[in-house]
């Protein structure tokens, strides 16, 4: 009883010692955060899907978008086909119209000068020489070639004028008919765009002053000397030794190429080609305008070039022309054109052509190097040369100090014969020539330029005979050798 009461006593039951059955705080949190991430994935879902549905809906409304611009694309290609046909009715008709006025313009003449001579068999049967009647000015009324269009704009003469050339045909000949923009620079110091088919000015760079909206104020104000176009890009070569290049997309890029006046420049492929007073002529990427080689040899100014593949021709004023090679900057051929300067070049795969401050064309074979026709054209210096296709026959257009433009066929036996009259419009010297088919382009220093029609070869050729020069041809290839 005792040790039963001492254990009592000892053992005694206390609330306390009770066992406590408390859940897991642990695994509690875990479940509380998955049951959050859960809820946060569930939204984000919903979230993902509710964007979904809006770019599938932006996705829709761009390809109906796409589908309405085929159509108009569609419907503007339509268009343009059908404006270029009519374009090209229109032209026709204007040759047509120009050949009659042409014909009329024949007959005109022919009644004025009847009637002069009327007139003065009438005065000498009356006995009476009382008054004078004076014959019509005919000199305006061209046999042959014929001025179409003066364009006026510029304020001092006109350097350079440039189109962009057709893709394909025999290189430096142009043979393409097609209208386009017409590019001119000159002493003022301005770029002008004209428009080919409206023939009027659409658009015009100064320094300090443009038209575009996509070119700074950063226009070199001092004479533009030269021009090249190509697609949409144009550069021109300015006094002070820079070349400005410029993309009609984007801005354009001014670059210090020469420490003298830069007196030609050509864009070719992925770069450009200048020629300078500094008696070099060097090769610039288009891309960042950066120079890729430099030509030295000449002993004068660089005053025409022109580039076809890795091949480059310089004419200097040291009266050589050279021949390059673009990848090595060294000269492989030389020709000794003419003491008094070379001012014009152009060549292709097989004859080199230029004009000289003589007043003569020759042409030189490019593989021997010797001089296979020569031709004088005017008795005071040349400025400028082209190239074109008239009738089956290679025609070369030379511009001249006396103003007046200058035509000579070069016939199978590559022989130079002068075709036809002379172009005359240009009040003084005609400083550049572009020829586009049967349409050429002039600048002068009578601050315009002029759009012409050449003669028809065939025509002009029955005439050749009686030209002053024509029976002299062998006697100035001889020239031409001394």
């Amino acid at each position: 009883m005792k040790r039963r009461e001492e254990f009592r006593m000892v053992h005694t039951y206390d609330e306390r010692d009770a066992p406590c059955f408390c859940p897991d705080t642990k695994h509690t949190t875990s479940l509380h955060r998955v049951s959050n991430v859960y809820q946060e994935l569930n939204t984000e879902r919903a979230w993902l899907v509710t964007e979904n549905d809006k770019v599938t809906s932006q996705k829709r409304m761009v390809v109906d978008e796409l589908r309405q611009l085929e159509l108009t694309l569609k419907h503007l290609i339509e268009r343009k086909g059908a404006l270029e046909k009519g374009l090209e009715s229109l032209q026709c008709k204007e040759d047509s119209t120009v050949l009659q006025i042409e014909t009329l313009d024949k007959k005109i003449g022919l009644i004025g000068d009847k009637s002069v001579e009327f007139e003065e068999m009438v005065r000498g049967i009356a006995g009476t020489r009382d008054y004078e009647l004076s014959a019509p000015d005919t000199s305006t009324i061209n046999q042959g070639g014929r001025c179409l269009r003066v364009l006026e704009g510029h304020s001092g003469a006109v350097r350079a004028v440039a189109i962009e050339e057709p893709t394909g045909g025999e290189a430096g000949v142009s043979s393409s008919t097609a209208m386009s923009n017409v590019y001119s620079c000159g002493d003022d110091g301005s770029l002008r765009i004209w428009d080919a088919a409206m023939l009027e000015c659409v658009a015009s760079l100064t320094g300090g002053s443009t038209d575009l909206a996509n070119v700074c104020n950063d226009w070199p104000q001092n004479v533009c000397t030269c021009l090249s176009v190509s697609k949409e890009l144009v550069a021109v070569g300015h006094s002070g030794g820079e070349v400005v290049v410029w993309d009609e997309r984007s801005e354009m890029v001014r670059k210090q190429c020469h420490q003298a006046q830069v007196e030609c420049i050509q864009i070719q492929d992925e770069c450009f080609f200048t020629g300078s007073q500094d008696y070099t002529a060097q090769m610039w990427s288009l891309s960042n305008c950066e120079l890729q080689q430099k030509m030295e040899g000449h002993t004068g100014p660089v005053s025409c070039l022109m580039g076809l593949g890795h091949a480059l021709a310089t004419g200097s004023l040291d009266g050589t022309i050279k021949l390059w090679d673009t990848r090595q900057a060294r000269s492989h051929k030389s020709w000794e054109v003419d003491g008094s300067g070379v001012t014009g070049l152009v060549f292709d795969d097989r004859r080199v052509f230029s004009a000289d401050n003589r007043g003569q064309i020759q042409v030189w074979d490019l593989r021997a190097g010797t001089l296979m026709s020569g031709l004088t054209l005017s008795r005071s210096p040349l400025t400028s040369i082209a190239l074109t296709q008239s009738g089956g026959e290679t025609v070369v257009v030379a511009g001249s100090e006396c103003g007046k433009i200058h035509l000579a066929a070069l016939g199978g036996s590559d022989v130079l014969k002068p075709v036809g009259p002379k172009l005359e419009g240009h009040s003084g010297s005609v400083m550049t020539v572009h020829a586009q088919g049967s349409t050429l382009w002039s600048g002068g220093a009578d601050k315009t330029v002029r759009m012409w029609r050449l003669p028809e070869l065939h025509n002009c050729m029955d005439n050749m005979g009686n030209h002053p020069m024509a029976s002299n041809n062998r006697m100035q290839l001889g020239l031409g050798c001394l």
